[in-house]
């Protein structure tokens, strides 16, 4: 079984390294450079037991886990995450599909960052920007089923699912409002014009109008 030491965390300086037996011999593999301030934790879904992926700084916050090479030896797999910096992450919810959904723990009224954490790797919704989620709340633990984003000029309402469908909405939109029904999402969303209020309503019926973001 191969595990992952994280160095230590805060302070001083650290790394990732990968720990296995090898014909009952012990193996300590480095997979990193030493980073001063080095900080790095385990992702734990659903509060029960840790995923194969961990969070780490080096420099730049990263997703990884470890894999081992067609030889044997250990090998670490990275992605960017979805904030700039290491950060303290929860789940969030669970994908249809069974995926995990993370995000730091700093939530604005804006939204959130979120990444889905999958066998076939690290998927960062909305390439990083602020989304907020609509949970179908129904499952333990719940299950996302859509999202929605915005910059300063275009807006996206997406499904989650494979492929994502995606509808273009005002940008600056907040989701005040949704209802989650068998096969069909309703969103009441709202954006400030100068001085007018638009609302938007995006029921998910068709093929979308958007390439997600």
């Amino acid at each position: 079984m191969t595990g992952v030491h994280i160095g230590t965390s805060g302070l001083t300086t650290g790394a990732v390294f990968a720990y296995d037996e090898v014909a009952g011999q012990p193996r300590l593999t480095r997979l990193s450079d030493d980073t001063s301030g080095f900080n790095g934790a385990l992702v734990d879904i659903v509060d029960t037991q840790p995923s194969e992926y961990f969070v780490f700084n080096g420099p730049v916050c990263k997703f990884g886990r470890i894999r081992l090479d067609p030889s044997g030896t250990p090998i670490l797999e990275s992605s960017l995450c979805a904030f700039a910096e290491f950060a303290e992450l929860e789940v969030v919810a669970l994908t249809p599909q069974g995926d995990t959904v993370v995000a730091d723990t700093q939530q604005t009224v804006n939204g959130r960052r979120l990444s889905v954490l999958s066998n076939a790797g690290v998927r960062n919704i909305a390439s990083g920007a602020l989304v907020t989620p609509v949970l179908d709340h129904t499952t333990s633990p719940p299950t996302l089923v859509a999202w929605v984003s915005h910059d300063n000029f275009e807006g996206y309402a997406c499904v989650e699912e494979s492929p994502v469908r995606c509808w273009s909405v005002p940008g600056y939109t907040r989701l005040v409002d949704s209802r989650v029904e068998a096969g069909v999402i309703s969103l009441l969303l709202h954006a400030q014009d100068g001085m007018k209020n638009r609302f938007t309503v995006v029921r998910t019926i068709g093929s979308g109008d958007a390439t997600p973001p």
